[in-house]
């Protein structure tokens, strides 16, 4: 398997990057300011994103993403303490384009709810009973507009700071004096195979740094 392990950089877009390192991206996706971006990340979401530099190549990993042939695995900080594996499996959508946040649909609705069926697995990693949270490991394949805010919120337990979403606390809150986001979502790991040699790839990340202390008991 061909391993690649990334560091974090300030950044502000990654298309805009890309694209001044190689404006030829401007013709991999059908959106010239896509660069070739695969996937994104919700704001506030750090991590991992792909990007292919052909068309042929970002059409077949598109369709890859589609079919759930590239596992993506996040680490979240939640309220509450979840002792248990849990998955949700169920309809996320919003009716109006412009929404701020998605709504969660246990049976298909209507199509003017523009909803899409999503699964997100849940894995328990650490509980902090003093900080009342839970670092958990995610699996969502599609990993859909808001879909691991959302299914956390749906089994009572959104990230911790994500308000829009339900939370009661402030990230601050368990790690004051630090610049941190509004919540923790890490897309941590994405392993598929290469859709030209069928090579294994793993691509990880690390926790950012504000938030590595995390993962150890308090």
């Amino acid at each position: 398997m061909h391993s690649v392990r990334l560091a974090h950089s300030e950044t502000c877009s990654a298309a805009a990057q890309l694209l001044e390192k190689d404006p030829a991206r401007a013709k991999v996706s059908t959106r010239p300011d896509d660069a070739g971006l695969v996937n994104r990340l919700d704001q506030g979401t750090s991590g991992i994103l792909l990007a292919a530099k052909t068309r042929s190549v970002w059409l077949k990993l598109r369709e890859m993403i589609q079919e759930g042939a590239i596992q993506k695995t996040y680490l979240a900080l939640v309220e509450g303490e979840l002792a248990a594996d849990n998955e949700v499996e169920n309809y996320i959508g919003s009716p109006n384009r412009g929404a701020s946040k998605v709504r969660v649909y246990e049976k298909k609705p209507p199509k003017k709810q523009r909803a899409l069926p999503a699964q997100t697995k849940f894995h328990p990693l650490l509980l902090d009973a003093r900080r009342q949270a839970t670092m958990l490991e995610v699996s969502a394949p599609s990993a859909r507009r808001h879909q691991i805010r959302a299914h956390a919120a749906y089994l009572g337990h959104p990230l911790v700071g994500d308000t829009l979403y339900g939370s009661s606390r402030l990230l601050r809150d368990i790690l004051p004096g630090l610049t941190l986001p509004s919540f923790l979502l890490h897309a941590a790991s994405v392993e598929f195979r290469h859709p030209l040699s069928s090579v294994p790839i793993c691509v990880t990340c690390p926790l950012p740094e504000y938030a590595v202390g995390l993962l150890a008991p308090s």
